[in-house]
């Protein structure tokens, strides 16, 4: 199980493809669970567009600060998730989008992005 330091750092990094617009990258690296059989780069940009639209937002901040990672890590469990992490990425409308990934012993996966509350 990797520890709180590194977990925020891969997730980072994941969260820089999204700003930059690396949808297709991001979705080769992480997945994405709730695709529900859509192509996972096709409902990471479906589900993204959704939530910067209710956000009345058009992208992100110019100069993004670092996102706000919390990492929660589960006892065990039958699912095999050892970690959520969740991710508060600023907007240019100031509003914030939650992106929500999950840890495995397979790795890291893109779980779910929405409007954070």
């Amino acid at each position: 199980m990797e520890d709180s330091a590194d977990l925020k750092v891969k997730c980072s990094e994941a969260i820089q493809l999204l700003q930059l617009g690396h949808i297709e990258l991001l979705a080769n690296q992480y997945g994405y669970a709730l695709a529900f059989g859509r192509p996972a780069h096709q409902a990471i940009h479906a589900d993204l567009s959704a939530c910067l639209h209710e956000l009345g937002a058009h992208g992100f901040t110019p100069l993004p600060p670092l996102p706000e990672i919390e990492v929660s890590f589960l006892t065990e469990n039958s699912s095999g998730i050892e970690a959520v992490i969740e991710c508060l990425v600023e907007t240019d409308s100031g509003a914030k989008l939650l992106v929500e990934f999950i840890s495995t012993e397979k790795g890291i996966s893109l779980e779910h992005i929405s409007t954070a509350a």
